[in-house]
């Protein structure tokens, strides 16, 4: 079913370039600022880092990518043969999915502005030398920019431990490396695995509030583990559908959702107790072939589809998905409140 699923949306959406950003450390960035807040903000403080379009031209010239589809890097070859699916890898394929780096550089929605700012670009021994009072003010425009500020030296102290190199990150076995990700201050699953897919290129697929939406309406049954150790087929209800606040559908790329605990999450979605994170990963994991371009593109086409017809109150005329969705015919039938 997931693999329909897919394949319907691609059809419908194409490749969507995600992760908008012009280097995997940008990426890294991106996953951090993007915590409770919409993107639009995101680009702001981006912005503020002043990556000017010398810069850019001459990592060109040096031949580092702009940016690719993967956040810059091929993805990981998993060894595993699979049969021809929409946006798959190509083995041979320089950016991971045959995307070309003008292309992969724009952001959804359009192009991003290139701004001189107030820094000289953004890079991991630049914000590693930056006093955290002067990072936070950068970052402002993101919010909850105190927080973030030392966010974002926590993990660049992670990216640091390897001399900020993405070989030698990819060289670490996926579950190694996610779980000292994890233990880095601020970073949560969905966090992690955004850096880890999109920056990195490892087959772990992102799980957020859309994905559980998905999930729900379609429906696609996934077991979750109670607290008693049994298992149910039942979706676990979603920030969303408690009434919070969708935050982020009104930007251009990555969501974020109101966070359920403290004044700031280390990821949009909380899996909460029984493991619901790790169950929903594993049941899409299991389901599609362990390709990072196929986990990019439908993390990506799941937002896309959810803002412009997925959303708490469906718009289901137009959906690529609405033959065959359990919600949409219960509107039709006049099932639905």
């Amino acid at each position: 079913m997931l693999l329909s699923i897919y394949e319907r949306l691609f059809a419908h959406y194409g490749d969507l370039h995600w992760w908008p950003a012009r280097t995997p450390y940008e990426v890294i960035v991106g996953a951090v600022l993007t915590q409770n807040t919409a993107w639009v903000n995101v680009e702001k403080a981006i912005a503020r880092f002043g990556v000017s379009a010398t810069q850019e031209t001459a990592a060109k010239a040096d031949g580092r990518p702009a940016c690719t589809s993967a956040g810059g890097v091929k993805p990981r070859e998993t060894g595993v043969k699979r049969k021809a699916i929409p946006g798959a890898a190509e083995k041979d394929a320089s950016l991971g999915g045959g995307a070309t780096q003008e292309a992969a550089a724009q952001p959804i929605g359009g192009t991003r502005e290139v701004r001189d700012g107030i820094g000289g670009g953004i890079s991991p021994e630049r914000v590693a030398g930056l006093p955290v009072e002067e990072l936070a003010d950068i970052i402002r425009p993101a919010g909850f920019f105190n927080q973030k500020a030392v966010y974002l030296k926590a993990v660049t102290e992670w990216f640091g431990q390897y001399g900020y190199d993405v070989g030698e990150v990819q060289k670490q076995p996926l579950g190694e490396v996610r779980a000292k990700l994890l233990r880095v201050k601020g970073i949560g699953e969905e966090t992690a695995d955004s850096i880890l897919l999109y920056a990195f290129g490892f087959p772990t697929f992102v799980v957020d509030a859309y994905t559980i939406r998905l999930c729900e309406r379609y429906p696609v049954e996934v077991k979750y583990a109670t607290d008693d150790g049994h298992h149910t087929g039942q979706p676990h209800q979603t920030p969303f559908d408690r009434g919070e606040t969708e935050s982020a559908v009104g930007g251009t790329a990555p969501y974020a959702i109101k966070p359920r605990n403290g004044s700031i999450p280390g990821d949009g979605y909380r899996a909460g107790r029984g493991g619901r994170y790790a169950a929903v990963q594993a049941h899409f994991e299991a389901a599609l072939p362990p390709d990072a371009q196929v986990y990019n593109h439908f993390h990506a086409l799941i937002v896309e589809n959810a803002k412009g017809h997925c959303r708490k109150k469906p718009i289901c005329g137009g959906c690529p998905l609405f033959d065959g969705c359990g919600k949409a015919s219960a509107a039709t039938s006049g099932g639905m409140s």
